[in-house]
Formats: C-alpha cells, structure tokens, sequence
C-alpha cells in the first residue's frame, strides 16, 4: 500500500466517523424533544388530576362564621379556586394561578375562612408547572362546567372540561 492510499483510507474512515458522529448527535437531540413533549403532557395531567381530585373530595360545609354555602368552584383574578378537604386540616381552598412574570403555574392552599393575605394557616405557592404561556379556567355556571385550558411557551394547548353537577 502506498502513501497516497493509506492517507486516502484515513480520509474516507474521518468522513464515516464524522457522518456517524453527526447522527448520533441527532438522534440525541430528538430524544431529548421527545423526553421534553412526555414531560410536558405527564405534568399537565398530573394539574388535570390533582384539580379531579379537589373536584371530587369537595366541600360544601358551611363558609367560615356566616354559616352560607360558598361556591365549590370560583375563578378570581384568572386563577382557579376550588374548595376541598386536607387531612389533619380540614375545609382548605386550593388556588391554581399563573405567576405571568415568571411563566409558572402555581398552587397555594390556605384554610376556609381566612384571606389569602390573611394570617390563617396558608401554604406559599408551590410551582406546579414551568414554561406556561397562559391559564385560562372558565366557569359556567348555568351549564355547570369548569373548563380549563393551558398554554405551553411552545404554543401546544392542552383542555380538560369538568361537570359540576
């Protein structure tokens, strides 16, 4: 074998190993966008249960001293406040809100009867999603459904619709 084939087969071999190099990055990088995809939908219907199961627990007790039925279900200030139980707690309110600033779906829990600026027992916000775009709950009384729908940064929404009855 001469020189010049021996550099020619060093030459060819470089470019195999490049081109191999170039795929394997690749394939990584779509495994990575996929990865991101399954952890956006697993945590979005991880929010969807966690709201189900509010839904479901429920508390329709009495509202503090006045002793009058507060809604189950009330959107204020575009979060969504669902009343519910907590072991060794009791009658709490769970609010979902969108910190905008920050692109981050939150959850704050605070005790029936008290403010949320109040000195009741409270939980500080826990940040449930990243990367939220918008949070949009809506309420419909008259048909009785509670409609949410989430916007991902990447533009992908995601909607879930409850019965209220």
């Amino acid at each position: 074998m001469t020189l010049i084939e021996v550099l020619a087969s060093l030459a060819l071999l470089g470019s195999v190993l490049m081109g191999a190099a170039w795929w394997v990055r690749a394939a990584a990088d779509a495994g990575i966008r996929f990865d991101r995809k399954v952890e956006i939908d697993r945590s979005v219907a991880a929010v969807f249960d966690a709201i189900d199961c509010d839904l479901a627990i429920g508390d329709d007790g009495p509202s503090g001293n006045t002793g009058a039925r507060a809604p189950k279900v009330e959107v204020k200030d575009g979060g969504l406040e669902v009343r519910t139980r907590a072991a060794a707690i009791g009658s709490v309110v769970d609010r979902f809100d969108q910190r905008g600033a920050t692109h981050e779906l939150t959850l704050a829990t605070r005790c029936v009867g008290t403010t949320p600026s109040g000195s009741g027992r409270a939980d500080s916000p826990r940040t449930l999603l990243v990367g939220i775009a918008a949070f949009d709950p809506t309420l419909d009384k008259k048909a009785k459904t509670l409609a949410v729908a989430l916007t991902t940064d990447d533009g992908k929404t995601f909607e879930r619709t409850w019965s209220l009855k």
